[in-house]
């Protein structure tokens, strides 16, 4: 979104120009990677005409996909543009910043209203998709970033009864003393503490969650994951499913979830958790008794932006 925050006053004896400073959101395009995930990390540079205006710092995008430049810009200064970067995929889009006197056909724009009026902000919708995303999980030394593939997979290991077994949630967090945790990580973080508890197999069979109409735990975990890889993205994000699921992990470990409001991404990680939470509880009701948890972190080496905070099982015999 873009805002333009006017100045709030000014000390007495002071003259300060009247000017705009801009806070904008830059998403990608709808997709299997979900309706609002947030451009990081990018650049944004400000422009008019051919140069890069000078007043103004090159900003970027933060975890959320926001960046908010740091010096005002005199209001009606003509041919302002905004370059953006995605620093992955490197693919790079320009849109004006309300009218222009040389308009560049191929150039959208956004309109003045958006950028004078705060009460409407808008957003930046880059036209390329996203080539890498977060991981999602990791089982056994493979990484997901699709939560269906991670679902399936797990599914199918449980099927097979494959132990001993690693399996790991993970969580993008803006840096690796970023105190921000999603729903389902503060849950999981508990247990690292406290450890699993024996009858936590038992108590999510009973809790009240996904009707599966099964028998017994290790059969409800693989309705769950089958129903979770069949979910579509739009399900995921409006997070029908994953209430009443994650709700139901928390009250079989005797604690509870706090429903704040998180970034988009956080539904996929939380969706995951729930995953590997069913994943470790068919595996203990098939005979998994010894199980370890310890919080790690992951460095993928590139973007060197993104740290992965992660919480990991260990199930043996």
């Amino acid at each position: 979104m873009i805002q333009v925050l006017r100045p709030q006053g000014q000390l007495p004896g002071t003259a300060t120009a009247r000017g705009m400073t801009f806070h904008g959101q830059v998403i990608y395009p709808p997709g299997r990677w979900g309706r609002r995930r947030p451009v990081f990390p990018a650049t944004i540079e400000v422009h008019r005409g051919s140069h890069v205006l000078p007043l103004w710092d090159t900003a970027e995008t933060d975890i959320n996909g926001s960046f908010s430049t740091t010096k005002p810009l005199a209001i009606g200064t003509p041919d302002v543009f905004l370059k953006i970067r995605d620093a992955i995929t490197t693919d790079r889009f320009e849109i004006d910043l309300g009218p222009s006197a040389a308009p560049i056909s191929n150039r959208p724009r956004l309109p003045l209203i958006a950028v004078i009026d705060p009460s409407k902000p808008a957003e930046i919708i880059v036209p390329w998709k996203p080539q890498n995303l977060p991981k999602l999980g990791c089982v056994d030394g493979r990484y997901y970033s699709d939560i269906h593939d991670f679902a399936r997979a797990l599914c199918a290991k449980l099927r097979a009864r494959a132990l001993p077994t690693t399996v790991s949630s993970m969580w993008l967090a803006a840096d690796g003393n970023d105190a921000r945790h999603s729903r389902a990580e503060v849950v999981l973080r508990r247990l690292a503490r406290t450890g699993l508890p024996a009858a936590f197999p038992d108590r999510l069979a009973k809790a009240a969650g996904l009707r599966t109409y099964t028998e017994g735990m290790a059969e409800t975990a693989i309705a769950v994951l089958g129903r979770i890889a069949a979910l579509g993205t739009n399900q995921v994000e409006d997070s029908m499913l994953l209430r009443p699921l994650l709700n139901g992990v928390a009250a079989a470990l005797e604690t509870f979830v706090d429903w704040d409001t998180r970034s988009p991404w956080s539904l996929f990680a939380d969706t995951a958790a729930v995953c590997v939470l069913h994943y470790v509880a068919g595996l203990m009701a098939k005979g998994g008794k010894k199980v370890s948890v310890r919080i790690g972190a992951y460095d993928p080496g590139f973007p060197p932006a993104w740290h992965f905070r992660t919480v990991a099982f260990s199930v043996g015999h």
